[in-house]
């Protein structure tokens, strides 16, 4: 037998996953429960693999393994849930499973059963009949399951971004910045999956609509198997590289509520000059890294009340709070007759990169920062020292 380069690509990813998942086993420290979610989804991927190369072992090893086939397929289902619970107890505190949780298992148990008694109980004869002559489920039995699978993929990924989606907000509550914060660890979990889902949607679409010749359908398969395999890949490189990007970030980002508050309102628009008193004398704004905890012990306040005065008498986040000082400062800079690149400006008010800078600059004035430092250029009264 000639052994393929996609197989080659499969047998390696099928390591690589296979080996990170023991790995993250071994990990004992915060988000344990994590870290074995993470690890059932790359075996679950693994074996979904595996499932797939059943028939070339058997035909390199010359061993009957077909007692397995449709195993490894039915860890499918398992996909979507564990993305999500993944993505749930990286962003959620003091994450637990409870038993409402195990729901999430029906899909994969229904599909199971299923095959227990269309296959799996059939004696030995009756399973090769029945694989040599593609009858071991009807045709739309077969659509029906690969839908579901795909359709049940989509809802939990649906569910996993707006997760990321809230935490991002619940971050902004605490932090002014946040392009330095360990999310690169979960964007490439959940964004490389769905790359990796999408592209085998339409491998699924065209194979079930259009009459694909055989060696369109082995670049395909190559192609999405390759995808995995980078997949694999990054997430072995970096999580060997950087095992610090595995801890959670929730005890920074805790939800900070107003509903006991016993604050009135006469300290809170003390506590509001207070603030924007020390924010025009200090400019704590330009420390990139700055946080609400730092800010509130620089002017003697809680940071629960820090939070609840921002919020109720600006209707701002504390991350919108400190950029639109930040923002202020840029347009005072980049309306400055000194020379000073758009770059130079970002840094010395306090961003760490251009892309949150354009964007928070936009959102506060409606141009980019080189639209606003051409236009102020050929204002001739002065120009606003924001």
């Amino acid at each position: 037998m000639i052994v393929t380069v996609t197989e080659i690509i499969s047998i390696i990813t099928v390591f690589q996953l296979l080996l990170f998942s023991l790995f993250l086993l071994t990990m004992k420290k915060k988000n344990e429960i994590g870290f074995r979610i993470l690890s059932a989804f790359l075996f679950s991927n693994a074996l979904f693999i595996i499932n797939f190369l059943l028939h070339d072992l058997e035909d390199f090893f010359n061993i009957n393994l077909f007692d397995f086939r449709f195993i490894g397929f039915s860890f499918g289902y398992l996909f979507g849930p564990l993305l999500y619970l993944y993505t749930k107890s990286f962003t959620k505190k003091e994450f637990a499973l409870d038993k409402k949780d195990y729901l999430h298992l029906i899909p994969f148990v229904i599909y199971n059963v299923v095959m227990l008694f269309s296959y799996h109980l059939l004696e030995s004869s009756e399973k090769i009949y029945l694989l040599q002559n593609s009858m071991v489920l009807p045709r739309w039995a077969s659509n029906v399951i690969y839908f579901s699978l795909h359709l049940q993929i989509l809802i939990y990924i649906f569910f996993a971004v707006s997760l990321l989606n809230n935490y991002r907000k619940e971050l902004k509550k605490v932090f002014s910045s946040i392009e330095k914060l360990n999310l690169s660890w979960l964007m490439i979990i959940l964004f490389g999956f769905i790359f990796m889902w999408v592209i085998d949607f339409i491998h699924f679409i065209l194979l079930r609509t259009v009459n694909l010749s055989a060696s369109i359908y082995n670049v395909m398969n190559f192609f999405s198997l390759s995808i995995n395999f980078v997949f694999a890949f990054l997430i072995v490189y970096k999580g060997l590289k950087h095992p610090e990007l595995f801890y959670e970030l929730t005890e920074q980002a805790e939800k900070i509520k107003y509903e006991k508050s016993s604050l009135t309102k006469e300290e809170s628009i003390e506590y509001l000059n207070r603030l924007q008193n020390y924010m025009r004398s200090e400019k704590p704004y330009l420390e990139p890294d700055l946080t609400i905890n730092d800010l509130a012990s620089k002017i003697h306040v809680s940071t629960k009340t820090l939070s609840q005065v921002i919020n109720e008498n600006l209707n701002q986040n504390f991350f919108d709070f400190v950029n639109s000082y930040r923002i202020n400062k840029a347009k005072e800079m980049l309306s400055d007759l000194e020379k000073k690149t758009v770059l130079e400006v970002l840094y010395s008010v306090g961003f760490n990169s251009k892309s949150a800078f354009n964007s928070a600059f936009r959102r506060h004035t409606g141009l980019t920062p080189t639209e606003y430092k051409r236009r102020s250029k050929k204002e001739i009264s002065p120009v606003f020292r924001g």
